[in-house]
């Protein structure tokens, strides 16, 4: 598999090092140790590489959170910081603050220790498990570039999810909603109009019950889809009426 490397990066055999100024810290969700998608190996960390990273500068005197950009490896990698540290409401891009873990490499550190992703469908499982089911991937990343993910990981893991792109648009467009109101899609709110980032991304499980009445009802718990059938007010008719009026 052919593999871009950036230009604060270089390769070492499979593995790839942080060749820049100062130091590159790497932005962890605290949630991603929670769930398993993140874990602590000695020394180093296994992790789903969606996250977000900064360089810094100046780290005797570190500014944390600023400059940040995402970090583009959707599937499980082994990573060796130097150190790791807590940090708790740390907001990234003008997003709601999470709690995060943050790596933190110096130059010659191993920030992937193999380019060469083992062909593991468990390795897609815990990529779509973060992404679609539980939903703990950052917010931080461009509403519009959501869908290259799948395809992203995919590509590194050696399989094929069997669709195509634009069928991970149209889930990415309905898991992702207004953050002031789950019942109105992400894609319709001014946040995206302004931000494009900052949307409140909710389970593939869970967001039956802020689309209509009739997938709510359908969605996984009987007792709360019949409560969020209710709940919608949403004036949309849908095959339901017949099916329960007959």
């Amino acid at each position: 598999m052919a593999f871009n490397v950036p230009s604060f990066l270089r390769r070492d055999g499979e593995a790839l090092l942080y060749n820049g100024k100062g130091e590159m810290y790497i932005y962890v969700p605290e949630s991603y140790f929670d769930a398993n998608y993140a874990e602590e190996l000695g020394e180093n960390i296994s992790m789903i590489g969606i996250a977000d990273f900064s360089i810094e500068n100046n780290p005797e005197k570190p500014v944390y959170g600023k400059n940040t950009h995402n970090l583009y490896f959707p599937s499980v990698f082994i990573t060796s910081p130097y150190e790791t540290i807590k940090i708790k409401d740390l907001s990234l891009k003008d997003v709601e603050p999470r709690d995060y873990r943050v790596l933190k490499y110096k130059n010659g550190d191993i920030v992937v220790t193999s380019v060469h992703v083992p062909k593991l469908s468990t390795n897609m499982e815990t990529f779509f498990q973060c992404t679609t089911i539980t939903t703990n991937s950052p917010n931080t990343i461009s509403y519009g570039n959501l869908w290259r993910y799948y395809l992203k990981n995919a590509e590194l893991c050696g399989g094929n999810y069997k669709t195509n792109a634009a069928a991970f648009g149209l889930v990415e467009s309905e898991l992702c909603r207004d953050p002031n109101d789950y019942f109105k899609p992400y894609r319709l709110s001014k946040d995206y109009e302004m931000k494009g980032t900052n949307y409140k991304k909710l389970s593939i499980k869970e967001v039956p019950r802020y689309i209509s009445q009739y997938t709510a009802i359908t969605s996984e718990n009987w007792d709360e889809s019949i409560i969020a059938a209710m709940m919608n007010d949403k004036e949309v008719y849908s095959p339901l009426e017949d099916i329960l009026m007959g």
